[in-house]
């Protein structure tokens, strides 16, 4: 198995996982094998919220299960270096592996305004 290329996220990459433009700032990682992007995620700043972590990825993606796990880890120390108090993310339905994943992260199941979401304290 090809090993994967973490790198500084681009427009680029974006443009290749995203249907839309950004709709703010983020800081985010790519992954790449072989120049195709397996997919981008980081840290999205929206206006008058908490931060939010975020994965948006290709199914080719889930064959580098330590190349994932390694990014996530690469935001966590990214958002400890920039004092974020509390990333929050949220989980597809159905997909239990993905909660499973969160929890192993350090991220704690709780409800903002009556919704299922997973925050993260460094």
């Amino acid at each position: 198995m090809k090993r994967v290329i973490l790198r500084p996220a681009t427009r680029a990459d974006f443009e290749a996982m995203l249907a839309e433009p950004l709709p703010y700032r983020v800081r985010a990682i790519a992954g790449a094998v072989d120049g195709e992007i397996l997919g981008v995620g980081g840290i999205a700043f929206p206006p008058d919220s908490s931060a939010v972590a975020f994965l948006q990825s290709g199914a080719r993606a889930r064959d580098y299960p330590v190349a994932l796990h390694r990014a996530a880890r690469l935001i966590l120390a990214e958002a400890r270096r920039l004092r974020i108090p509390r990333l929050v993310a949220t989980t597809e339905q159905g997909i239990e592996s993905a909660q499973r994943w969160l929890a192993r992260l350090g991220f704690e199941r709780t409800h903002i305004d009556g919704h299922e979401v997973w925050t993260w304290h460094p």
